[in-house]
């Protein structure tokens, strides 16, 4: 199975590496940059200019529950980092004792 899969170039280390580096820079953005800005141009000053919400009209059934918090939880983008950095380990374990040895027998095979 996991010949067939390197053979079609499905399981590489950059598809496999892409998916948690998105979830790392995903918890970046949520946790960091939206509170960070939020705390720079608050949503509210924003939504109070007549002009302004008439040009961006909010949508219906969006609550204020929605809105970004204004909090930087450095702490759990930490926890995400560490989780990010074990998986990028293990994965670099897993390309070097299996992905990679399977690749050079296939390689070796066609010669």
């Amino acid at each position: 199975m996991i010949t067939f899969l390197l053979e079609e170039g499905v399981l590489t280390v950059g598809t496999l590496s892409g998916l948690f580096t998105t979830g790392l820079l995903n918890s970046l953005k949520r946790n960091i940059i939206d509170p960070g800005i939020e705390k720079l141009v608050p949503s509210h000053k924003l939504d109070k200019d007549e002009s302004f919400s008439s040009l961006f009209p909010i949508p219906v059934g969006d609550e204020p529950s929605n809105k970004p918090s204004a909090t930087i939880k450095w702490q759990t983008f930490l926890k995400d980092l560490i989780t990010w950095i074990v998986l990028m380990a293990i994965l670099y374990l897993f390309w070097k004792k299996v992905l990679h040895p399977a690749k050079l027998n296939k390689m070796n095979n066609f010669n």
